[in-house]
């Protein structure tokens, strides 16, 4: 099976081998010796993966000489690992009614604020139950903040739940599960030992014995830390657990992790290269901010009590910034420059503070009943909505495009592209106007501008419906494919295309009714042909009159060859020669795109006048003036009045 993957970081969590340790430690046995191999290995798929993991000294056996490679893992021992590999704190409210009492009780609450977990039902969540594959990998991905996808072929990937589907995506991509030499990837199926000793592998591959498994560099009181001059570099997690911490000059080869231990605090990062993700837990109103650096992903989570983080950037090239799912109902403040932001929470508040630029924003589909509010000077380049949103505040949006029903603009968007499937289109609130005589309301007016194509090239935009206000301006670019020619913009109008443009690069300006843009394209070939008399031989000075729709070349003439040649022909094309005193049989032909090399070979007639009349007294039969073949013979007869007598034929 064959698994396209797009890897969402250069590196995946540190967090992943502690949790791993954990899981065996959990195990109630006292641990064997691991300088001897297990007794229930031999043979096992995993073997070679366990033992490599064993000489490590990562993993252990049992003390009866076992490993239990098939052993599942429980949804408890599941739950306090991740609660204790990533460093979660917080309350303990939640307890289901079956984890009253259970020696996880707390981790469980913990892992359930923080959007990791959820219950059967609210008062069942199965804490002895095995966890399954799909809800493992769901666990980890939210608890790391992982949001890349890979393009699945699992022969069962249809039983993976709805769910857990985007989390079975970004753990894929990420290269630490995989599915089954069979094809599948069993969603439901139970995780083992043998399971999590193999993704301990794929992780630390090539650097196997080489990393510090499970320790994290915490800071946990205020101050400056790292080197006023040079680079530092911290080759696993780093923790913030603290307000006024304020870091620099530090390269973290793993995650960093802005805990919730900071609560409503700030925290300020210089110059800091992060390989890993950046999570944010904590942090208030009082902002994280970010100075200078790289930056693979910024991730805000669920964070403190309450619920409102700021993130204040700026010289962070190519800053990327994602707003997951468990910061769901959350407020988050951005200011600065940001080149990517991804909203995948739902009923979440966004405010675009200041100055903002934001190159591209979306909201994911799901992300449904958000709230972004833009600051008068904040500018969005790009935007793209496939969940239900309302967009207030006056700030610029450039370019939108509606992919989801009941979408509202206070301001609306420059330029807006509405999906045609669409059965409630976006709408734009009523504003008032600010300058004196009378309070009265004005509704921004849109206008439909459809682009479509005609044969063979491209038209960016491409082609779709826009909805457009009064002086949008777009820029149109039409390239022809191969072997076709662009002929020129057509405005429909009343039933017909008229020509408005014949040049690629068109602009509209103040667009202020619906019409539709045609951009047509048409083959181009070269049409070719000889024309010969009677006898065979080559007619030059031949007038050849070529007609057909959006001609380039209307005439052309025969060379000494008798040859006519155009460059330039667009689709059918009607050929009439012609010369004085002669006609041509066929008298037309046509040539195609299908044969556009098609020869005309006409044939030939010479026709000649006669004029008979006569002078004197008598009769002359025929007479009158006749159109004849070279080489006709005419009887003609000349009968002279009584006194008179005929002379002769005089040729004149």
């Amino acid at each position: 099976m064959m698994i396209k993957r797009k890897i969402t970081s250069q590196n995946m969590f540190i967090a992943i081998i502690a949790a791993l340790l954990i899981i065996f430690a959990l195990a109630r046995p006292a641990l064997a010796d691991a300088s001897s191999q297990p007794s229930d290995i031999n043979g096992h798929w995993a073997e070679t993966i366990i033992n490599e993991m064993l000489n490590t000294g990562i993993l252990s056996g049992y003390a009866d000489g076992s490993f239990k490679p098939d052993a599942a893992i429980k949804r408890a021992e599941y739950a306090a690992i991740i609660v204790k590999s990533f460093g979660l704190s917080g309350s303990s409210e939640k307890v289901f009614n079956d984890t009253l009492g259970h020696w996880a009780q707390d981790p469980i609450a913990i892992a359930y604020q923080h959007g990791i977990i959820q219950g059967y039902s609210d008062a069942e969540f199965g804490p002895d139950d095995p966890i399954s594959r799909e809800d493992a990998a769901l666990m980890i991905v939210k608890a790391a903040g992982l949001t890349g996808a890979a393009s699945l072929d699992f022969s069962d990937q249809e039983k993976i739940s709805a769910l857990a589907k985007s989390s079975v995506d970004a753990a894929v991509a990420s290269g630490v599960f995989s599915g089954y030499p069979d094809g599948s990837f069993k969603p439901q199926g139970k995780m083992s030992r043998a399971e999590a000793a193999a993704v301990l592998s794929k992780y630390l591959g090539s650097n196997t014995g080489k990393t510090d498994p499970g320790i994290s560099k915490e800071f946990n009181k205020a101050g400056v830390y790292g080197p006023a001059e040079g680079i530092e570099v911290i080759a696993n997690n780093v923790v913030v657990k603290a307000d006024g911490v304020i870091l620099q000059n530090l390269h973290i080869q793993k995650d960093l992790i802005i805990a919730e231990e900071v609560g409503e605090g700030t925290v300020t990062l210089n110059n800091i290269a992060v390989d890993g993700n950046t999570l944010v837990r904590g942090g208030g109103k009082n902002s994280i901010h970010v100075n200078g650096g790289s930056y693979n992903k910024i991730v805000i989570q669920q964070t403190t009590s309450s619920g409102t983080v700021r993130i204040v950037a700026s010289n962070a090239a190519g800053l990327e910034v994602v707003i997951a799912e468990n910061a769901a109902g959350e407020s988050i403040i951005l200011e600065g420059s940001f080149a990517h932001v991804l909203i995948e929470a739902a009923n979440v508040d966004v405010k675009i503070q200041g100055e903002t630029i934001i190159t591209n924003m979306a909201v994911a589909a799901g992300a449904e009943s958000g709230r972004i509010n833009l600051d008068a000077n904040s500018k969005i380049e790009n935007m793209v909505l496939q969940a239900a949103t309302e967009i207030k505040g006056t700030g610029k949006i450039v370019k939108a495009e509606v992919k989801a029903n009941n979408v509202i603009f206070e301001k609306a968007p420059e330029q807006q592209i509405v999906d045609t499937s669409l059965t409630i289109p976006p709408t734009t609130t009523t504003t008032s106007n600010s300058g004196g005589g009378g309070d009265s309301d004005s509704h921004t007016k849109y206008y439909t501008l459809t682009i479509i194509m005609d044969g063979q090239g491209t038209v960016t935009p491409g082609e779709a419906i826009y909805r457009t206000v009064q002086g949008s301006k777009i820029e149109l670019s039409a390239v022809p494919a191969e072997g076709w020619k662009f002929i020129g913009w057509f405005i429909y109008e009343d039933e017909y295309y008229t020509t408005t443009s014949n040049n690629p690069e068109y602009e509209i300006n103040g667009i202020d009714s619906n019409y539709t843009l045609r951009a047509l394209f048409t083959i181009e070939y070269k049409g070719s042909g000889s024309i010969k008399d009677e006898n065979n031989e080559p007619m030059e000075d031949v007038t050849v009159t070529l007609s057909g729709e959006y001609m380039e070349t209307t005439t052309t003439t025969t060379n000494e060859n008798g040859w006519w040649e155009a460059m330039g022909l667009l689709g059918d094309v009607v050929i009439t020669p012609s010369l004085d005193g002669h006609s041509f049989e066929p008298a037309s032909t046509t040539i195609s795109q299908d044969n556009p090399q098609t020869v005309f070979q006409g044939g030939l007639t010479v026709f000649y006048t006669l004029t008979v009349n006569q002078q004197g007294q008598g009769t002359v039969t025929p007479e009158g003036t006749f159109e004849l073949e070279k080489g006709t013979r005419v009887p003609l007869t000349a009968i002279p009045a009584t006194g008179w007598i005929f002379t002769g034929w005089l040729i004149s």
